[in-house]
Parts: C-alpha cells; structure tokens; sequence
C-alpha cells in the first residue's frame, strides 16, 4: 500500500517518530486538524516572551476529525516589539497527555494552518515547533491532544530564539518537487543552534481551497560530517515553486545544499540546487 511504501522509502533518512508514522496520509496527518465546527473566538493571549498553565477540560471548545472530539485551548500570539524574520519557540508540554501543537493564522476564514507539532525534536509526548515571525499575521496558537476526548494540565510557552532570518536565495527555482524526495542540508555542525524547523508552501490546495504547509524538522544527528539536515515531516504532497527559503538561524553567507535523501550533499551528482553562498 501507499503507507507501506511511504515507511521503507523515507523512514532510513529522517527522524520520524512513533506517533507520526501512525499518522494516515491526508490533507492534515494530525488528528483533529481539520475541524468540521468553528471554535468560539477567544480573547486570551500568548505574550513573547511567556508562558500560560492551563487545563484541557470536556467543556472547552471541540473539533472534530473523523468523527471523533477533541478539545482545543486557543491563544493568539502577542509579540509586541519583535521584527520580521525574528525565530519564536513556541513549546507544549503536559504531565497527563500526549499533545499536539499548532499555529494557524486567525486572519483567514477558516484558520489557515500554518505549522503544528506532534512530538518534539528531542523525543518524548511532548511539542515543539520553531515559527518565523511575520508582523503582518495573526497567530493562532492552538493547545490539542493527539487522541480524542482527552483533558489534562498543559503548559504552552513562547520565547524568541534567534533574530531576524533573512532570505536565502537559491541559485535555480525548485517546481513542483515531492517533499519527501528532498534533504535540505546547511553546512553548519549540528553543534551550532539552528531552529528546529521551517515551511513550505505547498502547491496542492486543501479541502477549502486554501494553500497548506509542509513542515521541515531539523534531524537530531549529524547525519554528513559538518552538516544540520532537515527532512520533510510528512512528505506527502508536492511543494509550490520556490527560489529561496527561510530557516531561522541560517544567514545569506551560510551553504544550503536541496539534495536528494541519504545522499551527501558535497557530491554535485545529489543536489538538485544550492545557495548562492555555496562553494562546494
């Protein structure tokens, strides 16, 4: 079956974890994500930096995926001050269930889901994803379980982790290439803090005709000598055309190598494109 192959194909190069390979293949892999009823607005606010204790309770706002209920806590964003391009961490954690982690932007209607986290980089129940800031965008954070019907105590926290990302030009534009059939590779030691992912576009629209993102998680191994990799979380769908990227971290002279997975990114023969900082 398509899963099947998905798992031998792709599981060798990345760190997939145990709740994502449970994951069906979909417009959104994550229970719970694409809900068939609208949530109560909410006034409450994440500031950055901070942190909010809270309580997953049967009488919170529902979503429903598949015909199974989840309840969800929203938060918008307040980041008063931060500039374009500047890297926040947002982090969800609980003593009682396994979470999962999304950001959606509040100015589209519905919510347009921008990135979201199952299990975080460093392993556990817990989620983690890295967001470039946009001045121009209502963030949603949004606070969820990955099995229905679940409550619990929770802890969501935002802090700024790195300045302004700028953009990184690649030397040829990339069309139409499945996510899973590309590595991205900086030529910076996994020693060094870079953020733990970044999003694309994606070319294929959803089940609202809205554009949805494929997310880019940071591998926790040095996988090429002197090199951080990234892999696509889910690689299921085909990107939009791009010619530049944004991964927090990463600067205009820093190396970035778009080559084929389990490949070394060194050898011309793998890459599909590099940076123009690139003299490999």
């Amino acid at each position: 079956s398509d899963v099947v192959s998905f798992v031998n194909l792709f599981l060798p190069n990345a760190d997939f974890t145990e709740s994502q390979l449970r994951a069906v293949p979909g417009l959104d892999p994550l229970p719970g994500g694409s809900p068939t009823s609208t949530p109560s607005p909410t006034t409450a606010q994440l500031s950055v930096p901070g942190s909010i204790s809270g309580t997953l309770s049967a009488s919170d706002d529902t979503i429903q995926d598949s015909g199974d209920t989840f309840f969800i806590d929203d938060y918008v964003l307040n980041a008063p001050g931060l500039s374009s391009g500047q890297t926040i961490r947002l982090s969800l954690n609980s003593p009682d269930f396994d979470t999962v982690l999304r950001v959606l932007d509040d100015g589209t209607d519905p919510p347009r889901l921008i990135d979201e986290n199952d299990d975080a980089p460093s392993g556990g129940l817990d989620s983690e994803l890295d967001l470039i800031f946009s001045p121009s965008i209502t963030y949603l954070v949004r606070v969820s379980s990955f099995s229905s019907d679940t409550t619990g105590a929770y802890e969501v926290s935002a802090t700024v982790v790195g300045g302004a990302s700028p953009t990184i030009a690649l030397n040829r534009t990339v069309t139409n290439q499945i996510s899973g059939d590309v590595q991205v590779s900086v030529q910076i030691p996994t020693s060094v803090v870079l953020a733990n992912s970044f999003s694309l576009v994606a070319t294929e629209l959803d089940i609202d005709e809205e554009p949805f993102m494929r997310s880019f998680r940071r591998s926790s191994v040095e996988l090429f000598d002197g090199f951080t990799s990234y892999a696509a979380e889910f690689p299921i769908s085909r990107l939009a055309d791009f010619s530049s990227l944004e991964i927090g971290g990463v600067t205009s002279a820093d190396c970035v190598v778009l080559h084929f997975p389990g490949t070394d990114p060194t050898q011309f023969a793998n890459q599909i494109t590099v940076s123009t900082a690139c003299s490999l």
